[in-house]
């Protein structure tokens, strides 16, 4: 219900949104739990991992190259969809 709401707003697709904000909310949890039953390396680790993939995820969103379907108008707004019908 939500994910539905928050994409009809234009936030991207919104159950992955959802999804995201979770996952990313459990980690600082499941780090301290690695450091207490752990120790500090394998926490270090984990952050170190974390950074990683967060740094690839950045890295290859910013060399994708647009969606050849993704037209824009010259101010780049979304075009307009509303068919015209010759009458």
């Amino acid at each position: 219900m939500d994910g539905e709401l928050i994409t009809d707003r234009g936030v991207g697709n919104g159950m992955s949104v959802l999804i995201f904000t979770t996952v990313i909310s459990v980690i600082p949890g499941e780090i301290l739990a690695i450091y207490r039953d752990k120790g500090a390396f394998y926490a270090a680790v984990s952050i170190v991992v974390v950074i990683a993939i967060v740094a690839f995820i950045v890295f290859m969103e910013a060399g994708a190259a647009p969606h050849p379907c993704a037209i824009r108008q010259a101010d780049g707004r979304p075009p307009d969809v509303r068919r015209h019908v010759d009458p």
